[in-house]
């Protein structure tokens, strides 16, 4: 009879219902249990946060025209102020990003200079150029800081550089007036305004116009408002258009036009003057020569250049000088610019051949081995130098200095060779390896690392840690000795004296001095040999002292002394500085620039997480140098910005809500502080979803004013998290389906509960009231027999897979089997832990109905009380294929007994005939034409097994063990078991017959064993129970030796007796003793002899290659229900 069909607004439709199923609860209900844990402290709400931060207050209390804070994604299409970014400026920028600009709104072009961190222009600078009518340099529309970083934004140039304009040239002598004549007067404005521009080349001046002829200067980076001024570094400037005084600091408003002379010669001839030489020889050559002007030019350009490029910039011409020469005036004053070269001396002593060149005063050759540093290095460590003044020059007062330069163990060879040739010219700068070192070298030059010429390695590994080791002793005790590293380090003489040796080596130590210790050079921090820099390896040596002696210039001696008091007071106070960066700022020879970054620390950084940092940043009183310099020159790390804590603030408080969230876009609508921003975010969300999980989420979400911290914390959660009205139906119908314990088809329950549709229900529902006449569990045969159920009741009695059912015949075929068994019961099964692979749980579907049981190395098999087989497990082959052990043949009923081998399975029907599947790679699954007539089956490990009813056994599958040859004129037989490669017959008159594999003694039935009443067959042994309850086993583990195969499974245990069943795994064995005690034994790692508390009788047990199984009896209430 059909059901009546429900009213569609009836309450089993309505939402209350569907909504208030029992115990509803949503996919990832374990993930959302762990998150809601309650938290370990009280957590501060989202206003009181807020408020200690500082972000916006609760949306309804925010300002109406609240801006969002713009963001400096270097991205094309980005907004930065009220400009769009349009494309990246390709140009060699080691201090800014160039980008081109779009107004939003007019969309003119501009050009942004976006500084990187830690890069500022000079304030000066700007003042003093905002001052000009930009006639001559770049418009600067805006200047500020963004998110830490300086910008302009300047006019854009459209036709670029003079360089992109003219190339290398050469230019027509006309073109070149012309451009000179515009150069002056650009030059000539910024010179009025104070500024010297300190970096004038053809890349940094722009072509506003062509025709005329309009050019602007551009790249004030390292410009000044003072004349004869020394200044941070020169490290920026470009060394082939400097001036020679920029090597020594010195910088004047002449200096910008020795650029301008260079400039002018490279386009007169097409070339650089410099052109192939690296900046070292550039470098040199400017101090020791300058640059020749040549004579091939046309004679006015000679008289210009030549006034342009004099060496001494006090004798240089300026702009007075060119606009006389642009009026045509030939008769100026011009100083050369190359210094006189001296006279010769008469030939009446021998000259010094050197690099091919013969030189007969010491202070050209000084120049000449100031060039060629190597060779130079090489003829005065050999002492050529010093025997030519002796012997050729006899000056013995030069003689005796450079004998006491050679004698100088403080020095290196390199470092020898830079006082020597203070010695034969102290008109000469100190030269190191070609570069005149002054301040601003020092300052460039406190990162690099020095290469100490025959630098020892360590051939022992252990040497590279001690190495390390001694220093730290050595700093210690103060003294370098052998006698301490052996002391300290527990180490032989000779190995103390070797890494005394590499220490020397790398410059940290000076030479051996007899008795005494060695000179320590590492004290200054820690540094010294292979991890100094070259500044700091020059400083440390005696080369200061010897600038004084011979040049009465004390600058390094009072830099080495600076650096050596301001090290002693950070090594003091343990403050962790980068090391590099300490030294090029206390080499630095503006201390100003320092007191500018401290301040800039103190604005960038709100806390640090060292002590004697954190007490250096919130110090009121003024600090030291050496403290500035350690603030400065500190790690960033160590430091903790306003924005950084107000993150670390923020995300505190959202991860004490306990739910997963977008850090990413949390971080940054918390730094943005835009209330637009973050609301359009929260009403997204509210506009696509109708809740959350987990509760916390939740009550956020039902927020009418929500502060910052709430609408962040909804914008930024996982979507995952929250659900759609049709989602929570399917999460609550899932979840009450999951909580029945229902094989059900999921895709079509979803499909049916989120419908809420009577008339897509109403068919199927009718199907199955038609069909079936009993159901299990319980909830199905309920809703099978009722009129009016619940909508998602009829959706569990759809979509719940058929073996939950039963027909009238399947009824009737129940009642046979269980007057032929007996009791039906429910499966329990153990084992297959840690590791080890196991069936799992038996299906729901099993219930209390089940009548036999079988069990296979990964797979069970359960018969039902209707004849129909349930299969679990391994579906898998050992060799990795699909077996399909555990599908059972779709149709397949009326079966009366099962067996399971390894990895195929079979089923005898009540007709006599045998099914079989799964692993067929031996045949096993290849039933005969002749099994008809079966009344009982076995399954081995890789064969087969059936009787007929005329008495006859058939076996097939593998044969390599003789498993399948079956002995002839067998008695008649009354049960079958199969083992690994085995096979075991049980005669009615209580024999027991095995043949095939005997490596273990598996077949080997004990003599006179006799009385038996069933027998079992593992992967390598056997069982019997004889009429007295009594259990035989032979084969492997007879003696539990504990080793695969022998773990065991045939060392009976003592006391076993009155046993009514046995089973045999691949190495374990059960028996059920009277009062349906199970015991296990052999093989225990995969838990398989853990026997849980069974709670009924149990009927019989069975065992597979890593789990144990039981029959346990069902009920009298599940039996009766």
């Amino acid at each position: 009879m059909n059901p009546p069909r429900p009213s569609p607004t009836g309450t089993t439709v309505s939402e209350a219902t569907i909504l208030e199923q029992p115990s509803a609860r949503l996919p990832g209900a374990e993930a959302a249990t762990i998150l809601e844990q309650p938290a370990a402290a009280p957590t501060p709400s989202a206003r009181e946060t807020a408020q200690r931060v500082g972000l916006p207050g609760p949306r309804a209390a925010r300002p109406a025209s609240a801006g969002a804070r713009p963001l400096t994604a270097l991205t094309p299409g980005a907004e930065f102020r009220d400009y769009i970014l349009q494309r990246p400026i390709e140009a060699a920028s080691a201090e800014a990003d160039l980008w081109v600009l779009a107004h939003r709104e007019t969309g003119d072009p501009a050009v942004l200079k976006l500084y990187r961190y830690g890069i500022q222009p000079k304030r000066e600078i700007l003042e003093a150029i905002h001052k000009l009518q930009h006639a001559s340099v770049v418009r600067v529309f805006e200047s500020g800081v963004l998110d830490g970083r300086s910008f302009e934004i300047q006019e854009f140039i459209v036709h670029g550089s003079l360089a992109s304009v003219v190339g290398d040239g050469p230019l027509p002598p006309a073109e070149l007036v012309v451009l000179l004549r515009e150069l002056a007067d650009a030059i000539a404005e910024i010179h009025a305004a104070g500024i010297i521009h300190r970096d004038l080349k053809p890349s940094n001046i722009l072509v506003r116009s062509r025709a005329p002829l309009d050019l602007v200067l551009a790249d004030f980076g390292i410009s000044s408002l003072s004349d004869l001024s020394l200044h941070l570094s020169n490290v920026n400037r470009t060394a082939a258009y400097a001036a020679p005084e920029a090597m020594t600091g010195v910088v004047t408003r002449t200096s910008d036009w020795w650029s301008v002379g260079v400039m002018l010669l490279s386009l007169l001839r097409g070339v650089h003057p410099f052109a192939g030489l690296d900046e070292r020889a550039i470098n040199f050559t400017l101090v020791t020569r300058g640059i020749e002007v040549p004579i091939d030019i046309p004679g006015d350009w000679v008289l210009l250049l030549r006034g342009l490029l004099t060496r001494d910039h006090q004798k240089r011409w300026g702009l007075e000088q060119v606009r006389a020469w642009l009026a045509g005036q030939r008769d100026l004053v011009v100083h050369q610019a190359l210094d006189e070269p001296p006279e010769k001396p008469a030939r009446t002593r021998a000259a010094y051949k050197f690099a091919g060149t013969e030189y007969h005063d010491p202070a050209g050759l000084a120049h000449a081995l100031g060039g060629q540093w190597d060779m130079a290095v090489k003829q005065f460590s050999r002492g050529y130098l010093l025997r030519w003044i002796e012997d050729e020059l006899r000056d013995v007062e030069l003689a005796s200095t450079l004998q006491d330069i050679a004698d100088d163990d403080q020095l290196n060879a390199e470092q020898r060779l830079s006082a020597a040739l203070l010695a034969l010219d102290p008109a000469l700068p100190l030269i190191w390896r070609g570069q005149v070192v002054d301040a601003a070298w020092l300052a460039s030059h406190a990162t690099v690392r020095s290469a100490v010429p025959g630098t020892a390695q360590p051939t022992n590994p252990d040497d590279v840690a001690l190495l390390r080791l001694s220093r730290e002793v050595i700093a210690e005790d103060g003294l370098a000795t052998a006698e301490v590293l052996q002391r300290r380090l527990d180490l032989s003489a000779g190995r103390a004296r070797r890494l005394l040796d590499l220490l020397e080596a790398r410059g940290a130590l000076g030479p051996e001095r007899g008795n005494r210790p060695r000179e320590i050079r590492f004290d200054l921090h820690g540094g010294g040999g292979d991890g100094a820099s070259e500044a700091a390896l020059l400083l440390q040596s005696s080369l200061p002292a010897w600038c004084q002696r011979l040049r009465h210039d004390d600058t390094l001696a009072q830099a080495a002394q600076r650096r050596r008091e301001a090290w002693r007071a950070m090594r003091g106070q343990r403050l962790p500085v980068n090391a590099e960066l300490a030294d090029q700022l206390l080499l630095s020879p503006h201390e100003g620039v320092v007191w500018t970054l401290l301040e800039e620390r103190r604005h960038q950084f709100a806390r640090s997480t060292d002590a004697g940092l954190n007490r250096l940043l919130q110090q009121d009183e003024p600090l030291s140098f050496p403290e500035a310099v350690a603030l400065v020159a500190a790690e960033p790390v160590y430091f903790i910005t306003p924005q950084r804590e107000l993150l670390t603030e923020c995300l505190d408080w959202l991860n004490r809500l306990q739910f997963r969230y977008d850090r990413t876009l949390a971080e940054r609508l918390i730094l943005a502080g835009d209330w637009e921003l973050v609301e359009r975010h929260w009403q997204a969300r509210h506009a696509e979803f109708g809740g959350a999980v987990p509760s916390a989420l939740q009550a956020i979400f039902e927020l009418t004013d929500p502060e910052y911290l709430d609408a962040v914390a909804v914008a930024a959660a996982e979507p995952g998290l929250f659900y759609t009205r049709e989602k929570k139906l399917r999460a609550e119908a899932l979840g009450w389906l999951d909580q029945q314990h229902l094989l059900y088809d999921r895709e079509l329950a979803v499909q049916l509960a989120t419908a809420q549709d009577w008339d897509a229900l109403y068919d199927r529902w009718a199907e199955r009231r038609n069909t079936y006449v009993d159901a299990a569990p319980a909830l199905l045969r309920r809703v099978l027999a009722e009129e009016k159920p619940e909508y998602l009741e009829v959706v569990a009695l759809v979509t719940a897979d058929p073996l939950h059912f039963r027909t009238a015949a399947q009824c009737a075929t129940a009642e046979r089997m269980r007057e032929r068994f007996g009791r039906t019961g429910r499966i329990v099964s153990w084992g297959g832990i840690h590791g080890h692979p196991g069936p799992g749980e038996a299906p729901p579907v099993c219930g209390q109905s089940i009548v036999s049981i079988a069990a296979g190395a990964f797979h069970t098999l359960a018969l039902r009380d209707d004849c129909r087989v349930i299969a679990w497990g391994s579906n898998t082959a050992a060799d990795g294929f699909a077996a399909g052990q555990s599908r059972v043949p779709a149709e397949l009923d009326d079966v009366i007994a099962i067996a399971a081998g390894d990895e195929h399975s079979l089923a005898l029907r009540a007709d006599g005939t045998v099914i079989a599947w799964g692993a067929n790679q031996h045949g096993q699954c290849g039933v005969p034409d002749d099994a008809r007539e079966i009344i009982a089956i076995a399954a081995g490990g890789r064969h087969s097994l059936a009787l007929r009813a005329d008495g006859r056994l058939l076996a097939w599958g593998e044969r390599t063990a003789g498993q399948c040859s079956v002995p002839k004129n067998l008695p008649p037989l009354r049960a079958l078991a199969g083992g690994g490669a085995h096979t075991l017959a049980l005669a009615h008159d209580g024999r027991v017959l095995a043949w095939g594999a005997n490596d273990c003694g598996q077949t080997s039935v004990p003599w006179r064993l006799g009385g038996i009443v069933a027998i079992a067959a593992g992967a390598q042994h056997s069982l019997a129970l004889d009429d007295r309850g009594h259990v035989h086993a032979w084969g492997a583990g007879g003696k539990n030796e504990g080793k695969p195969p022998h773990c065991g499974q045939s060392a009976v245990p003592a006391g076993l007796a009155s046993v009514i069943a046995i089973a045999a795994g691949a190495a374990h064995s059960l028996a059920l003793m009277g009062g349906n005690k199970v015991v296990a034994w052999g093989e225990r790692r995969a838990g398989q002899l853990a026997v849980p508390f069974l709670g009924g009788d149990v009927l019989a047990l069975a065992a597979g290659a890593n789990h144990s199984v039981a029959l346990v009896a069902a009920s009298e209430e599940a039996e009766g229900g």
